[in-house]
């Protein structure tokens, strides 16, 4: 019978718990669905009655924690969350609203803990990161707010609320220029987002604003680029050590020192290289040459993870061979003279070798040893504060005219790219190109935007720059160049158009012709012949201008005015002829394979004069050696072959 009572007990207790487990669950699920119905205080009254009945079930105090959240009681959806934790119930969304709680009530650092604990739990979170990143922000750390913007806008790049607070916190770091640039991704990505400061702080964005890394604070980390996998002192010593110097600018000199700045891009292309101290002459093509010679490419650099430019000044020393052979001579009846501790000799052959090379820090040092045995005190204070100066520099050659090294940066957004092309402006590889591109990519155009500017990839001169607004239209003023730094041509763009005073030039810098552009019709200003001549100013005149490699135009002038036959010519076939008298349109054709089409109105319009490398390029044509794996960015659907 006792065998039996206890077995009547223990079903009884089991069915009990059976039942409680069954209660336990319909008040759950009229929680669940009051919550579904945003009837929170409903909602949050069946959990706790869930509770009670069973207090071990992290469900229920996960649900209750989601509605004291959503209600606004985030210190008792803290104590819910903790508790499942506590249950051994710990997933990374716990940690997340925790973290949430906590930023509204303003416990900013104790967030970031637990947003740390969901982004160690799930690392590919963009949201995650995003919040902390706003934690960061209110409690002022806008270092760490950024880094974690980046990491969100990496895991979403369409994530414009990651942008935009990334541009608030570099604007507070005081970097305008990369706040700029995310400003305007966030707006583009959701117009609604426009940040206030955008007009004040960013009305030259489209200019690049160069900082010297050396005024920096501790805000920003950077990483240097390096050339040949060592350092700059390599390039810097390889430069001098390769080029090959005209020996005209050294007839009276025994050395010649030149300064230089050199753009590392962020991808790693070497960039423009620019003259800035002696004869403009000093630093010419061949040292250019030799600068790209390496078959070791340069490593770009990076600011809190973000793409940059830097561009490195530091000076340059030449000698002659005659100089070079002196030095060996002195060197050797130097190291003779210290062996036979002739310390009055020494320091006249370590002077002369120091009047060659002034700043060759080996025999400095030599020379203050020398004069402190001999008891020149004056010399040697004067020397190790010399010394003391050179040993802060990076470079071993330093002439007083030369300003201290330094480098510069530019923080790039991460849609920054690289476009390299060929002789034709077809995109291409690196190893076939003639020329290349660098700008900010816009992924919805599928093209450029801001400004771009179009370099020779042998010298990395200037070939043309242009700058491009939201919807591939052009804006703003253009320049091109020709190979010898002249300038080839200069006008403005509006909607898209040329528009205004554009000046053309012939490669030797002299005039060529003038044009004003109203709408899409042109007037000649000035017309001037390869002699000089303006065509113009001639009574009658009739003229042949090239205006591309393929593209001409032929026509004549009476007066000033257009008179008889223009014609527009293809590779010597004829597009478009015109007829006109006293500058007014007669009639004209339109010739399509082989087809005259008469025209009821002039087609000569500006767009014949729109510079070519502008028209092949937003084509996005690729030559045959094109990959895609290199310009992922580009939709291919879009581009032409």
């Amino acid at each position: 019978m006792k065998r039996l009572h206890f077995v009547s007990v223990f079903f009884f207790i089991v069915s009990f718990l059976n039942a409680q487990v069954d209660n336990s669950l319909v008040c759950n699920n009229a929680g669940v669905e009051a919550m579904n119905m945003h009837d929170f205080d409903s909602a949050i009254e069946s959990f706790s009655q869930a509770i009670e009945k069973d207090s071990l079930n992290s469900l229920f105090y996960r649900n209750r924690a989601y509605c004291y959240f959503y209600t606004e009681q985030y210190m008792k959806a803290e104590g819910d969350f903790l508790q499942c934790l506590a249950l051994g119930d710990e997933k990374p969304e716990f940690f997340y609203f925790l973290g949430l709680g906590r930023s509204k009530t303003g416990s900013y650092l104790r967030a970031v803990e637990y947003f740390d604990r969901a982004v160690k739990m799930d690392p590919r979170n963009h949201e995650y990161y995003y919040h902390r990143g706003i934690a960061f922000m209110k409690a002022e750390d806008f270092d760490d707010a950024v880094n974690d913007f980046h990491f969100s806008v990496k895991l979403n790049p369409q994530h414009a609320s990651s942008y935009f607070h990334r541009g608030q916190s570099y604007h507070m770091l005081r970097n305008d220029r990369a706040a700029c640039v995310d400003w305007e991704v966030a707006e583009i990505l959701n117009p609604e987002l426009k940040a206030v400061q955008y007009e004040k702080v960013c009305s030259d964005k489209s200019s690049a604003v160069w900082r010297d890394i050396e005024g920096l604070s501790e805000l920003e980390t950077f990483q240097k680029p390096v050339f040949d996998n060592v350092n700059m002192d390599y390039f810097n010593k390889y430069v001098a050590e390769e080029i090959k110097f005209p020996s005209s600018l050294l007839e009276n000199q025994s050395s010649v020192y030149a300064a230089f700045r050199v753009s590392i891009l962020a991808d790693g292309s070497l960039g423009l290289i620019e003259n800035l101290y002696s004869d403009p002459k000093l630093l010419h093509k061949a040292f250019i040459d030799i600068a790209h010679q390496s078959e070791d490419e340069w490593s770009g650099g990076s600011v809190n993870g973000i793409p940059a430019d830097y561009r490195y000044v530091g000076p340059v020393g030449f000698f002659t061979p005659s100089s070079k052979d002196e030095l060996n001579r002195l060197k050797n009846q130097l190291e003779v003279a210290i062996l036979n501790r002739k310390d009055d000799l020494a320091l006249t052959y370590c002077n002369e070798i120091l009047d060659i090379e002034p700043y060759e820090i080996e025999f400095l040092r030599m020379r203050i040893g020398l004069n402190s045995r001999l008891g020149n005190s004056q010399k040697v204070a004067a020397d190790q504060k010399l010394l003391n100066e050179l040993t802060q520099l990076e470079y071993r050659y330093k002439p007083d005219e030369i300003s201290r090294v330094k480098a510069e940066m530019l923080v790039l957004p991460e849609d920054s790219v690289t476009i390299f092309y060929n002789k034709d402006w077809h995109i291409t590889m690196r190893a076939e190109a003639v020329y290349f591109r660098k700008g900010i990519w816009n992924k919805t155009e599928n093209f450029f935007i801001g400004k771009v500017s179009d370099y020779s990839l042998k010298d990395s001169m200037l070939v043309s720059s242009v700058e491009y607004e939201p919807g591939l239209n052009k804006g703003g003023i253009y320049r091109a160049f020709y190979p010898n730094g002249n300038k080839r041509a200069e006008g403005k763009f509006a909607n898209n158009r040329m528009e205004g005073r554009w000046s053309f030039f012939y490669e030797n810098g002299s005039l060529r012709y003038v044009v004003d552009f109203v709408d899409d019709y042109f007037k000649f200003l000035i017309l001037n012949d390869e002699q000089g001549n303006d065509v113009l100013s001639l009574s009658k005149a009739s003229f042949d201008l090239s205006l591309s490699k393929f593209i001409s135009l032929k026509g004549a002038f009476e007066s000033g005015k257009r008179n008889k036959n223009w014609t527009l010519e293809a590779s010597g076939d004829k597009l478009i002829q015109e007829k006109y008298k006293d500058g007014i349109f007669v009639h004209g054709y339109f010739f399509k394979n082989g087809e005259r089409i008469s025209l009821s109105s002039s087609e000569l319009r500006s767009v014949i004069f729109m510079p070519t490398r502008i028209a092949v390029t937003e084509r996005l044509m690729f030559d045959d050696n094109a990959s895609s794996a290199k310009y992922p960015f580009i939709s291919r659907d879009e581009a032409k072959y």
